[in-house]
């Protein structure tokens, strides 16, 4: 899965595919939330990278 947010606009793409494309109004500043899960289920993440978006 990859996620771009470049300011208010977000896009995502699974496995290459782009599966969505929207502006939201969340704020700029904060914290990076990953999937939630039910308090039983174990969840695994690896790989994860942030990278800083370079000027259009």
């Amino acid at each position: 899965m990859k996620i771009r947010a470049e300011g208010q606009h977000y896009q995502v793409w699974i496995n290459g595919e782009k599966v969505g494309d929207y502006t939201g109004s969340r704020a700029l500043k904060g914290f990076i939330g990953l999937q939630n899960h039910h308090v039983d289920e174990e969840a695994s993440f690896r790989n994860i990278r942030i990278q800083e978006l370079g000027g259009k």
